[in-house]
């Protein structure tokens, strides 16, 4: 795994990313016997507007929809092996966010090594299983205990009005 960040970026995000790696990979190596096979490149920039313009270049999408993710997302697995992470999002992703978003977008590339493109198919599973593996990945980096992110998620939960239907999922 390599990574590089743009000029500008805080080094405690390159280390962030490195942690959540390191924790990835043994993870899958501990739980499932499983190695990442061919490299895969994390690309850490500063700001939404590169974040975007990372977009256009490397996921072949267009000018709204690489918009639309600089202003939702704080990461984003492309193709088999690159990784985009903005720790310039709107929202400030923290140490632990950082941890958790490379830990979820590594875990996508498990998942395209182990079953090629049938595991987007089924979009609310293939997210929330990579949603479950980054926490646990989150606290084997000694980070955060998957009992607290568990209750922040029924939280979540409970503050919704109407919970999602399997077909709205």
């Amino acid at each position: 795994i390599r990574i590089d960040t743009e000029p500008g970026v805080p080094a405690e995000a390159a280390a962030s990313a490195k942690l959540a790696a390191d924790s990835t990979l043994r993870f899958f190596k501990e739980i499932f016997a499983r190695e990442l096979q061919g490299d895969v490149y994390i690309r850490i920039v500063g700001t939404p507007e590169s974040y975007a313009v990372a977009f256009l270049k490397e996921g072949k999408i267009n000018q709204k929809e690489a918009e639309r993710r600089a202003r939702t997302t704080i990461g984003w697995s492309i193709g088999e092996g690159l990784i985009l992470q903005n720790v310039g999002a709107p929202f400030h992703p923290n140490h632990r966010r950082r941890l958790y978003n490379i830990g979820h977008e590594l875990t996508h590339k498990y998942q395209a090594q182990e079953c090629l493109d049938r595991c987007p198919k089924i979009l609310w599973m293939y997210e929330g299983v990579a949603g479950a593996f980054a926490a646990k990945i989150v606290e084997m980096a000694g980070e955060r205990e998957l009992a607290k992110q568990k209750e922040s998620w029924l939280q979540e939960v409970r503050k919704l009005s109407k919970r999602p239907g399997l077909d709205e999922l």
